[in-house]
């Protein structure tokens, strides 16, 4: 039974990749510190969130869409990032 899931979670995300360069992305906005003292943990977060959507995008994205990852920094301030959560809610 796990082959045939194999093989048809494969040929979903063959079709899915096909479709996908044709498709509006799916933005995710992140909110991390990549400046001052504790830059170096927010850029460990936007590396872990890029090689998440690195993988997403390899096996066809989402329902056939690809995702793009939009940071930005939060200066490890948090109105800073409250700001930038409801610009990416709106936009």
């Amino acid at each position: 039974m796990s082959r045939w899931w194999t093989a048809a979670a494969r040929s979903t995300a063959s079709l899915c990749s096909r479709t996908s360069a044709l498709a509006e992305p799916i933005v995710i906005g992140m909110a991390t510190t990549l400046s001052g003292s504790i830059a170096l943990f927010g850029e460990a977060n936007r590396n872990g969130a890029e090689l998440a959507v690195d993988e997403l995008n390899d096996a066809g994205g989402v329902l056939g869409r690809p995702v793009r990852l939009e940071v930005r920094d939060d200066q490890a301030k948090p109105e800073v990032g409250a700001q930038l959560a409801r610009d990416f809610i709106i936009s």
